[in-house]
């Protein structure tokens, strides 16, 4: 037997064949295909979890700065004005600040809403007349992205609700 000849007619490991060729145009067995799927659908559950909290951090990013776009708006109204902004439903803004806002900005996104509430200075964490900004996620998303708002706000401004996020803007 020649060596790397395994299973040869001439002589070799009884019960050893020899594995057919692939002919030129052969194509993959049912084998190859279902390990192929097996491999693809693991890594499906390993990177599609991890995108969707990528996703949640980004969309919690993008609340935070219109936060702080607000933020900025109510303390210039503020300094100028020094008045009182009305209450405002979900997504709408208050006129009063809506010349203080970039062009174009809304209380609403694709994937939360936001609400504008004055709150009197007994309620407030500063001691003094404020707003509380409530962001309140679409419904689908409301768990994981609460949790991804309230894991990146600041804990002593922020209170976090069963579906609701609250930030206290400082007059």
């Amino acid at each position: 037997m020649r060596p790397g000849r395994v299973g040869s007619a001439a002589g070799g490991l009884p019960g050893l064949r020899r594995l057919p060729r692939r002919s030129a145009e052969g194509g993959f067995t049912l084998i190859e295909l279902l390990t192929v799927l097996v491999l693809i659908g693991i890594l499906a559950t390993i990177v599609i979890p991890r995108y969707q909290a990528v996703i949640n951090k980004a969309r919690a990013a993008s609340v935070l700065g219109d936060v702080r776009v607000i933020q900025f708006a109510y303390s210039n109204f503020m300094a100028i004005e020094n008045g009182r902004a009305r209450n405002a439903g979900w997504g709408r803004v208050p006129p009063e600040i809506e010349d203080y806002l970039p062009g174009g900005f809304e209380f609403r996104t694709d994937f939360a809403d936001y609400r504008w509430t004055r709150v009197r200075a007994r309620a407030s964490p500063f001691g003094a007349e404020s707003v509380m900004l409530r962001v309140r996620p679409v419904r689908g998303l409301r768990p994981e992205l609460i949790n991804a708002i309230a894991g990146m706000a600041n804990e002593n401004t922020t209170t976090v609700t069963r579906n609701q996020v609250r930030f206290y803007l400082a007059p």
